[in-house]
């Protein structure tokens, strides 16, 4: 199932200059979201339309830093999805991907009563159908919520960008918080494998220190504090991103893609146009608030990991020897 939807944003051109938030994510939030949703018990009807939202949750960003986005994401996919849902199902789609992206889970809830009426009100959502908006919106944010273990909790990172148990909306989604985290760190361990060839590093003591220097440490007072113990040295994940730190002249360098299917010339021509058009749109936007792309965990096989979370063949051992340190 995820590879397919892939493929359909990939052709439409969408996601193709991205790191943080490029087809691997949006893979992965595809994934978490339809898992969340068969376990709170969403209808097959209201998890297709969850996993269109997914599919578009961030088409229109434009960038790889925080940014609102979710008008313009929703708009797009209206356009997109024009020919395969009715009005109804797309306003329903938009507006979870609207809810979802100003983000819900924080502040009062009057506050939260006051957008969900707003957004629900502007899509025009019949009373009867606002609960599956919410849900909907509950799913996609604790999906890509569920996404950002991904990113090392490094003490100066953006709050914005590090992983809170606090954001999530849904008991189920809290029941993932492991098995997300072993497959980040499998993903990881397969690249780094991949990039040996590249280079190599020796995790040595000297290693480790440097890690924890770079990454783990702030200043309080003048004085330095570590933010973590140095048994996360031993995490793929941060070793990953050391990599990365270490030779970002490789960061770019692609070691797997996403198996997208071979189209015919003209159709070839039409999104390879679409694409540049995006490209060029994305390195303006880029150049005009002076960003620069961040490193990314890359996609392996994703693809396998749904059986994963449907049969849950992880034991807590696993688990617990996946995550060592990684402790939020």
């Amino acid at each position: 199932m995820v590879e397919s939807e892939i493929r359909e944003v990939h052709d439409a051109g969408f996601y193709q200059n991205k790191t943080a938030y490029g087809e691997e994510h949006i893979a992965r939030v595809i994934l978490y979201s339809s898992n969340i949703a068969k376990m709170e018990g969403l209808d097959e009807r209201t998890q297709q339309l969850l996993t269109e939202a997914a599919k578009y949750s961030s088409c229109g960003r434009q960038t790889d830093s925080v940014e609102r986005h979710e008008k313009y994401s929703s708009t797009l996919a209206a356009k997109q999805l024009k020919e395969k849902y009715s009005d109804g199902d797309i306003r329903l789609i938009q507006a979870a991907i609207e809810l979802q992206n100003i983000g819900m889970s924080m502040g009062r809830q009057e506050d939260k009563d006051r957008i969900i009426s707003e957004i629900c009100t502007k899509y025009q959502i019949p009373e009867n159908q606002r609960d599956t908006v919410l849900k909907m919106s509950n799913c996609l944010n604790d999906a890509i919520e569920l996404d950002r273990l991904r990113f090392v909790d490094k003490a100066q990172a953006n709050k914005e960008e590090k992983f809170s148990l606090f954001r999530l909306q849904t008991d189920s989604s809290k029941k993932l918080i492991q098995s997300s985290c072993y497959i980040q760190e499998q993903l990881a361990e397969q690249e780094l494998e991949e990039r040996k060839n590249q280079a190599n590093i020796t995790y040595d003591s000297s290693t480790k220190r440097d890690i924890m220097d770079k990454f783990f440490t702030e200043k309080i007072m003048g004085m330095p504090h570590r933010t973590q113990e140095e048994r996360i040295t031993e995490s793929p994940l941060v070793r990953l991103e050391y990599f990365k730190t270490k030779y970002p002249e490789l960061v770019d360098v692609e070691t797997n893609s996403i198996p997208v299917k071979q189209e015919t010339s003209s159709k070839e021509k039409e999104i390879s146009e679409k694409q540049e058009k995006r490209r060029q749109q994305y390195e303006q936007r880029k150049k005009q608030l002076g960003l620069n792309d961040e490193p990314v965990i890359a996609l392996d096989t994703l693809f396998h990991e749904q059986e994963i979370l449907e049969q849950l063949g992880i034991t807590e051992e696993m688990i617990e020897e996946a995550s060592i340190g990684y402790r939020r």
